[in-house]
């Protein structure tokens, strides 16, 4: 079985008017603690709760690491024998004038609060404008070359089509070089001039240039042969 203890705590800091004794409250409850809450003259709080030690621990931490505007500086904690006196953990109410008073005071501190962070919020949607203006003066630029990309486009259809200029000023060339008359081009004798010297030979004679060819053997008669077959 879990230890029971008996805590009393004082805490030291922004800790009244700001909420301090209903945080205590939700959160000992919570956590199944039986106990009290009361502000002190000095400024401080002071809360007794009873019930197992681990829990009583946790609503200690818990009560330091408050929310805002809550703030605590210090906690003074002395554990002691429980006396089972609480049935419930309840705040401990003081003055009627000083708990409006206090009432009006936390009710500022959580406006307080709820106006920071409408500020932060808008903080935060000027930022998102000054992007999407940032994006907008982009798209502006995007439109500004696309419409002179336009401009250039229509201004080269305007223009005469170059390649079909330039084809036809090739026909024309063509069709001028064609009317004019051939040029004359020189003439290559080719004719061939035979004629035999005193010795039997030919010469050939065709464009300026001569081939000297050797005369065929003529061929002896059967007779003749006869012949040098008996003188030999």
């Amino acid at each position: 079985m879990a230890e029971v203890v008996r805590a009393i705590v004082h805490y030291d800091g922004d800790v009244q008017g700001v909420g301090f004794r209903y945080y205590a409250r939700r959160t000992a409850r919570r956590l199944r603690l039986v106990g009290s809450v009361k502000n002190l003259e000095d400024g401080r709080v002071e809360t007794i709760c009873e019930g197992p030690r681990d829990k009583v621990e946790e609503f200690i931490n818990l009560m330091k690491q408050a929310p805002a505007p809550i703030h605590v500086d210090e906690a003074d904690t002395r554990y002691t024998s429980p006396t089972g006196e609480f049935r419930r953990f309840n705040i401990l109410l003081g003055d009627v004038k000083q708990e409006i008073a206090e009432g009006f005071g936390t009710g500022s501190a959580y406006f307080e609060i709820m106006f920071q962070k409408q500020d932060l919020s808008l903080s935060k949607q000027d930022q998102s404008l000054s992007k999407q203006d940032q994006m907008l003066s982009k798209q502006d630029q995007s439109l500004s070359k696309q419409d002179q990309m336009l401009s250039k486009q229509d201004a080269f259809q305007a223009r005469p089509n170059d390649s079909q200029t330039g084809s036809n000023d090739t026909k024309a060339r063509r069709y001028n070089k064609r009317d004019q008359e051939p040029e004359e081009r020189p003439q290559i004798n080719t004719r061939r001039t035979v004629f035999q010297n005193g010795k039997g030979h030919s010469r050939d004679k065709v464009q300026g240039r001569s081939d000297l060819a050797s005369p065929k053997p003529e061929r002896p008669s059967p007779f003749q042969l006869r012949q040098n077959d008996r003188t030999g």
